[in-house]
């Protein structure tokens, strides 16, 4: 979460006119069309809630992983001609759910090793709609 932490104070420094709860406020549908529509920039959206993430997990322990490929992610479907229903929009997925790459341990040790090998069904559905 060091990391984090660090990529959010970056990108609020090159952004301080950002408005977080702004954005934390807007419903569903809205954050969607003014992702969709340009009015809202992806990275805004992404860092806004990272950091939002990083502040509950520092009251509650709630996280346990950052997906570092999220900004790489991020960088690929905003470079694609057609947005997904959910574009931009960020997602936390439980820890059980599989995510190619990283260990679903659904809260037992037995698992601490197993590396998924591929993106449960919930995880490749949220991907196509370039969440």
């Amino acid at each position: 979460t060091l990391f984090r932490s660090k990529a959010v104070e970056q990108f609020k420094q090159r952004n301080p006119g950002l408005k977080p709860e702004t954005i934390l406020s807007l419903p569903m549908k809205e954050l969607t069309e003014k992702l969709k529509g340009g009015l809202l920039a992806p990275e805004s959206v992404l860092y806004t809630y990272i950091a939002k993430a990083l502040e509950v997990t520092n009251e509650t322990n709630c996280l346990t992983d950052f997906l570092p490929e999220c900004e790489a992610q991020l960088q690929k479907i905003k470079n694609e001609p057609v947005k997904g229903l959910l574009y931009g929009v960020p997602v936390s997925i439980k820890e059980h759910f599989g995510y190619k790459g990283h260990v679903s341990t659904c809260g037992l040790l037995h698992y601490i090793d197993n590396e998924d090998k591929e993106d449960c069904v919930i995880v490749t559905v949220l991907k196509i709609g370039r969440a």
